[in-house]
């Protein structure tokens, strides 16, 4: 639909474009004026505005008045308006292909009728060019537009138009079909995700493997390992995490340890309550270059080694066909060797090896798994309309939230799966955080009264049927005007079903917001400054501020905030980086510590007590953990979040075997890179480095942060 509105000087020439319009047979509103007595423009920009912004995508608004641009000011005033003053063709042209130009503005007494109908079918025939540089550009500029979120009413009637345009366009079939005409992406791009569609038809693929993977977990058991090690970070892990969390061992099999960590103190803890001799190593990583899990391959076996084992028993390799790790493997004779599909991405991959021989060592059944995820696919199949479709109308939601300004999607899951949302955070958070866009997942944070929410949430609720309390919730929520989407479990093998449904939801989400959802064009710069700080040698630079034997370091945006004595105390330095957060933000806690509840808890106090006074989502996150989930959003996605890193000096430390960091170094340099990452990217970041991180330490700070909020 084009929406057309002039005032009185702009009168004459809006006809002729209207008689214009007629001619080619395009459908419009015409918004008036509707005669030479003077009229105000502002009434008519702002009328037209709001239709292009309430409309569909390829809704556009025709402005005209004296020199054009009074009209464009007015109507870049209504947040989701981008309104382009266009004098000859070649400006029209670049407004769409550039700045995705969706209002056009004419000054009738500056432009001949010809000339002005020439720029209109200029603007209205030319595309947006989906180029990065074009897309990350208007990222920032959306990110700058603060704007409200819908109501819970308005947006259930963009998804419904959305799953229309959807059914319309068949874009599940096309998804299914591979079809890349659907990614609104230049053609190297195309190629990419071309690669990354593998995960299609997962469950399908893996239904073969299942015995096999039933007979090598009870070999092992049979063998007389008792613990499995789960080396690997990001989609290498999380899925094997969920299964861990939420399964457990079954009597007879293996117990499951998720090392996605580099904290010296976790790994100690580790070798100290497992017998080396019953244990197995999984070292997963899909490039076979990880740096997290080839440190802890040169630990662990240097630990074997002096223990008198055998290695080459101990260990088992996941990773894509031809890597470093394969090879690695192979040439010292891993146990096993599990090759995993090259056209599957690492945070798609939870029905491959990556997910379902971790859990087959757990003696999860893997094969009712595997079934109910082929139940979901055949309801998410391309033969099933999009408005019944599980996965799209999730995608629609997702993606319709983000646009409508409710883009923190706020998950409440069963306290018996909550370790699920963690395998969703990453999926939905690396999937669409990039070019200043994506929806911000906030998980376990726990549940408040519907007060303490911002209208930017998004909730999705996760239930298991017979968890009535968190139904009780929803419903509240849904009183209290909140948007909430509830999913329903019959048990935790729905579980299966669930990476289904999420997958196809990132993928159609993903193709809604125009980004590619499979690849993480941020996550490298991190790794990048990570290795040139360990090759030049760890070392701080000087504080911006000092507090007892803690430093404090702002990136330029919060040193900006602050005269420096402001960060001479926990208190003053909480205070200026809260005094950073804005309407639509995030506050997310970065903890490089050990993941023990002892350690959390203050932390969580800190992270409840900001949400509940400052109506703002929160995230508690640990890393390295995160550089692999949600890092990537943090640089590439809306500039919304406000972080607080905090490290330590850690009292145990591991010399890496034939390399020249320790574990606590690499731990140190990976916090230190993506600060300067983050602050590359103007990001608001405070970093606290402690002396030691002890639960004592913690507590003082933590008492002394939410003070500072007081």
């Amino acid at each position: 639909m084009i929406y057309l509105g002039a005032d009185h000087a702009g009168y004459s020439l809006k006809e002729a474009v209207r008689r214009h319009l007629d001619e080619r047979g395009l459908d419009y509103e015409d918004i008036g004026t509707f005669s030479t007595e003077s009229a105000d423009y502002p009434d008519y920009a702002f009328a037209v505005a709001d239709r292009v912004v309430a409309g569909q995508d390829e809704d556009r608004g025709i402005l005209l008045c004296h020199t054009g641009i009074g009209t464009c000011i007015a109507a870049n005033k209504v947040p989701g308006v981008l309104a382009a003053l266009a004098y000859n063709v070649e400006v029209a042209q670049r407004a769409r292909n550039d700045e995705d130009a969706n209002v056009l503005c004419i000054g009738a007494n500056e432009t001949d009728e010809g000339e002005a109908l020439a720029i209109v079918d200029a603007f209205l025939d030319t595309p947006f060019s989906h180029a990065e540089r074009h897309e990350r550009r208007l990222g920032k500029i959306s990110t700058r537009e603060r704007r409200s979120g819908v109501s819970a009413a308005r947006l259930r009637e963009a998804v419904a138009a959305r799953l229309k345009r959807l059914a319309a366009d068949q874009t599940v079939r096309s998804l299914w079909n591979k079809d890349l005409s659907i990614w609104q992406a230049d053609n190297e791009t195309k190629a990419r995700i071309a690669d990354r569609l593998g995960w299609l038809g997962s469950a399908q693929a893996m239904a073969p493997e299942v015995e096999e993977l039933r007979r090598f977990a009870k070999a092992l058991a049979g063998d007389g390992f008792t613990d499995a090690a789960l080396l690997g970070m990001g989609g290498s892990s999380l899925a094997p995490h969920v299964f861990s969390e939420v399964f457990g061992a079954a009597p007879g099999y293996l117990r499951l340890h998720v090392l996605d960590t580099t904290d010296p103190d976790m790994i100690a803890t580790f070798l100290a309550d497992v017998d080396l001799a019953g244990t197995v190593f999984l070292a997963a990583s899909k490039s076979g270059k990880t740096i997290e899990p080839l440190s802890q391959i040169a630990i662990f076996g240097g630990e074997l080694a002096e223990s008198g084992e055998d290695i080459a028993e101990h260990f088992v390799s996941l990773t894509d066909p031809g890597t470093p790790l394969e090879t690695a493997a192979g040439k010292n004779g891993f146990r096993r060797l599990f090759s995993t599909p090259p056209d599957v991405g690492g945070r798609y991959s939870a029905l491959t090896y990556f997910g379902m021989a971790p859990a087959a060592l757990l003696g999860v059944d893997i094969g009712e798994i595997v079934s109910r995820a082929a139940a979901m696919e055949r309801a998410c199949g391309p033969d099933v309309g999009e408005t019944e479709n599980p996965g799209a109308a999730l995608g629609a939601l997702l993606a319709e939230g983000a646009r409508g300004g409710r883009d923190k999607l706020s998950l409440v899951v069963s306290e018996q799966i909550a370790a699920f949302s963690l395998w969703i955070e990453q999926l939905v958070a690396e999937s669409t955080g990039k070019q200043g866009k994506g929806v911000i997942p906030i998980v376990n944070e726990k549940p408040g009264v519907a007060g303490v929410y911002g209208d930017d949430r998004l909730f999705v609720v996760m239930r298991l049927a017979a968890d009535d309390a968190l139904g009780h919730w929803a419903d509240e929520m849904r009183d209290a005007g909140h948007p909430v989407e509830e999913i329903v479990l019959k048990d935790s093998y729905d579980l299966g079903g669930e990476f289904i449904r999420w997958m196809i939801a990132t993928a159609v989400a993903g193709a809604i917001l125009g980004v590619n959802p499979f690849d993480e064009p941020n996550v490298t710069e991190a790794k990048e400054l990570t290795q040139e700080l360990l090759g030049a040698g760890v070392a701080l630079p000087e504080p911006d501020g000092r507090f007892d034997e803690t430093k404090a370091f702002a990136s330029p945006p919060v040193r900006m905030a602050t005269a420096g004595a402001e960060l001479s105390s926990p208190r003053g330095a909480l205070s200026t980086l809260a005094g950073t957060i804005a309407r639509g933000d995030y506050f997310a806690i970065l903890a490089y510590l050990p993941m023990d509840g002892r350690v959390e808890a203050p932390l969580e106090r800190v992270r409840i007590s900001l949400r509940d006074r400052l109506r703002v989502a929160t995230c508690l996150q640990y890393g390295p953990r995160y550089l692999h989930s949600t890092g990537q959003a943090h640089k590439g996605g809306p500039n919304s979040g406000v972080y607080l890193i905090v490290t330590r000096r850690p009292g145990i430390d591991q010399q890496v075997p034939e390399e020249d960091y320790t574990m606590g170094e690499l731990q140190l340099a990976q916090a230190y890179g993506d600060f300067q990452a983050l602050s590359r990217h103007g990001r608001r970041v405070l970093w606290l480095h402690l002396p030691s991180g002890d639960r004592t330490e913690l507590t003082e700070l933590a008492a002394a942060l939410e003070g500072g909020l007081a």
